[in-house]
């Protein structure tokens, strides 16, 4: 084989689950979300940072390569003293798993405990080395899930080729709950599960505190051009108390038209949230202790404010939108949260509101074996 030489130049070809790559000097960061997003935002740092994070971001192609260099700035965030979450890159070559840990970020960003942050933009390089091969092998790169990401060096030893998927595409929105900040490494975040199970060709748009049914998303979408839609709604109106029973039925409808105006035949699957014990019936906004590691609800509003919501409230108000709009849309399908999350898994959220690796794992196997599911892709007998 011939000697490691830069493949920077193929990235926009190979990489898959990313809507924008900008050119940094030092690298190339990535982003799920389109750039012209942030010409949206009024200020939002925290979307921008998950946005760039690799959940579902993988680089796909085929090769003879025996030896494929990867270059991370990885910069993660912390929050005080809690342990830092493990970071992996997980590598399938033609299906086959290979994991590389990273044992500590380049950058920490900590907003309870600043002087805990480390800045060094100091690259993590990951080594991929295989037999020799004279047939073309297929390698997937699945970048961390839990870490904003920019690409300084990828390297190979021989030519990468492009390789175009004939699976269905699937947009899966929502929030922190599918972003899977704590799942075992990138092919354990449960919507990556379900789509490897499936066999669909997942791009997550799981952006951790941010599914807060924004019209950029709804147009991120659209752009992305999809087979099949699903989004998870919900918990994050409750964590910021941002939608309220006025507001958020709206607000989702809102969502819907915009997908529908473009999108007029595509399957849609609305998921409502899992779980989440703290929130069933105590109201929003979400208040995290940090001394417990515990997400609490707020107390109930007075009665000048009685349209805050709880999770229960906005189960039923999804399940009156999906039920208002079937009138005219049965490529609408309902998931009740609960069915792949529920008060008998409560032993899988060790935090009260986030399911760990297991409990993530065990979403993912429930949801590609969920008969709605296999109705909304138009599998069923």
């Amino acid at each position: 084989m011939s000697a490691l030489e830069s493949k920077l130049d193929q990235l926009g070809a190979l990489l898959k689950g990313v809507a924008a790559i900008e050119e940094t000097g030092s690298g190339f960061a990535i982003s799920r979300l389109p750039a012209w997003v942030n010409s949206r935002l009024e200020s939002d740092p925290m979307l921008q940072m998950v946005a760039g994070q690799g959940s579902g971001v993988r680089l796909l192609f085929s090769t003879l390569a025996t030896e494929i260099e990867l270059g991370l700035v990885l910069t993660a965030m912390q929050f005080g003293d809690m342990p830092a979450l493990p970071i992996w890159v997980d590598v399938q070559v033609d299906g086959e798993r290979q994991r590389f840990g990273i044992e500590q970020a380049s950058n920490v960003i900590n907003p309870l405990m600043p002087e805990l942050a480390r800045f060094t933009n100091e690259p993590r390089v990951v080594t991929l080395r295989l037999p020799a091969t004279e047939v073309q092998r297929e390698i997937q790169i699945w970048l961390p899930q839990n870490c904003k990401i920019s690409i300084t060096k990828f390297a190979a030893n021989a030519a990468l080729e492009p390789v175009s998927s004939a699976k269905p595409k699937w947009v899966h929105y929502g929030s922190s709950i599918s972003h899977c900040n704590e799942a075992d490494g990138p092919l354990g975040v449960w919507p990556v599960v379900a789509a490897q199970s499936l066999d669909l060709d997942i791009y997550n748009l799981g952006l951790a505190g941010q599914a807060q049914l924004d019209q950029f998303a709804a147009r991120t979408i659209v752009e992305l051009k999809p087979d099949v839609i699903s989004l998870k709604v919900g918990i994050n109106t409750i964590n910021a108390n941002s939608l309220n029973a006025r507001t958020f039925p709206h607000a989702l409808h809102g969502f819907l038209d915009t997908i529908r105006e473009a999108l007029p035949e595509t399957p849609i699957l609305i998921s409502t949230a899992i779980h989440c014990p703290p929130h069933e019936e105590g109201y929003a906004p979400t208040v995290f202790n940090p001394v417990l590691r515990k997400a609490t609800a707020s107390p109930k509003p007075a009665e000048l404010f009685p349209q805050t919501l709880n999770l229960a409230m906005t189960r039923e108000i999804v399940e009156r939108v999906v039920a208002h709009r079937l009138n005219d849309d049965r490529r609408l399908y309902l998931l009740s949260g609960l069915d792949l999350f529920s008060a008998d898994d409560a032993h899988d959220l060790p935090d009260d509101l986030h399911p760990n690796a297991s409990g993530y794992l065990r979403m993912g196997q429930r949801f590609a074996a969920h008969p709605t599911v296999a109705a909304w892709l138009g599998r069923t007998a």
